[in-house]
């Protein structure tokens, strides 16, 4: 595997992985059914680094062989669109080779069903497997996995607030 390829497969890995973890955190509000409520991103945690404001930071580095790239989140969020079902809508920014990147910021859509508080996902992709986040203090919402990528394992944590 080539540098450019192990820098791509890493950046684009973990905003994938935070793409499909900002579903998890459409937990909380109503869960009659009613429509639009919406929680906003207010932090991205991924290996114990923590941007507390937008755009958030997800990887940046230069390549010898490679150059610049750097990928980060504009905006990001989550809205309960009645019937147990959820909406994520992100903007995401990438750069390769000092240029822009097309990024796909199509919105996940899913279900979702509560016990306690917590909150279990499922993508309507159906190759997504069902996630979990956490409700405290009635508006904040909560999501912490590891995913592996080429550089070992990443630690991502996601907090939403109404």
């Amino acid at each position: 595997m080539s540098r450019f390829d192990s820098i791509l497969r890493r950046a684009l890995g973990a905003t994938a992985a935070l793409t499909i973890a900002l579903g998890a955190a459409a937990c909380g509000g109503d869960s009659t059914g009613s429509s639009g409520t919406r929680y906003n991103v207010v932090s991205i945690s991924v290996n114990g680094v923590t941007d507390n404001s937008a755009p958030f930071l997800i990887a940046e580095g230069t390549d010898p062989d490679f150059g610049e790239y750097k990928f980060e989140v504009v905006s990001a969020y989550i809205e309960l669109i009645g019937n147990n079902r959820y909406r994520v809508v992100s903007d995401v920014n990438a750069i390769l080779g000092g240029a822009p990147f097309p990024f796909d910021d199509t919105p996940e859509e899913g279900t979702y069903s509560v016990s306690g508080n917590t909150y279990t996902f499922t993508p309507s992709d159906d190759s997504e497997s069902p996630y979990t986040a956490t409700l405290s203090n009635g508006n904040t919402l909560t999501y912490t996995d590891q995913f592996e990528s080429v550089d070992g394992t990443l630690t991502l944590t996601i907090v939403a607030r109404k």
